[in-house]
């Protein structure tokens, strides 16, 4: 995530390394699971893997959360009263 300003304060990015962590792992792991289970079960979901896409979930939702507050409150702290949220079509063109 990327915070910028008309004025003249300074930009802000959020890392989003640790999102694409969670996710690969959790695509690793979940892909282990979906196998053993095939294996053991004839089945393509379990108990065990439907808490572990909870978890994931919610450990996304956290960081997701925890790093808006972040923005918020920097927002808040140089008396920004618009945010506009976009994505930039075309911007590699």
């Amino acid at each position: 995530m990327t915070v910028t300003f008309n004025k003249n304060y300074t930009p802000m990015i959020i890392n989003g390394k640790p999102l694409k962590s969670m996710n690969q792992y959790y695509n690793k792991k979940l892909a282990k699971m979906k196998s053993k289970t095939k294996i053991i079960n004839d089945s393509f979901t379990s108990n065990a893997m439907k808490q572990f896409t909870t978890k994931r979930n919610n450990k996304i939702k956290d960081y997701l959360h925890k790093k808006t507050r972040i923005v918020v409150n920097y927002l808040l702290s140089r008396n920004v009263d618009t945010l506009i949220i976009g994505k930039n079509k075309d911007w590699k063109q």
